[in-house]
């Protein structure tokens, strides 16, 4: 399955929708730049528009002074992308728990 990113914010879901976000930044991004060094920061995030007004694109950064993530990142989203889902044939933690435990108890004398 693959995810294609989408270079038109105005398509991107406003309704809560947690994305995958490209986040472009400035030189001006002085103490909360992105998480990397580059001019493009991968991220997820989401707009809650639909629910609330606020047309806000809400993403974590980090704070370079304080060495910490932040609730809120510096920059602009230039990229969107849904996340991938998981595949449902993926086995759980409880469900490889389970397998190893009935192995371990098979091979017991």
């Amino acid at each position: 399955m693959s995810n294609q990113w989408c270079f038109d914010m105005a398509k991107a879901p406003k309704d809560n929708t947690l994305l995958q976000l490209l986040i472009g930044h400035d030189d001006g991004d002085d103490c909360t730049g992105g998480f990397d060094d580059g001019d493009v920061t991968r991220t997820m995030g989401f707009n809650n528009f639909v629910n609330d007004g606020i047309d806000e694109w809400k993403f974590p950064g980090w704070d370079w002074c304080g060495d910490c993530i932040t609730e809120q990142g510096c920059g602009k989203p230039v990229a969107w992308a849904l996340m991938l889902p998981l595949p449902e044939e993926a086995e759980g933690p409880d469900e490889v728990g389970e397998q190893e435990r009935s192995s371990e108890a098979a091979s017991t004398p």
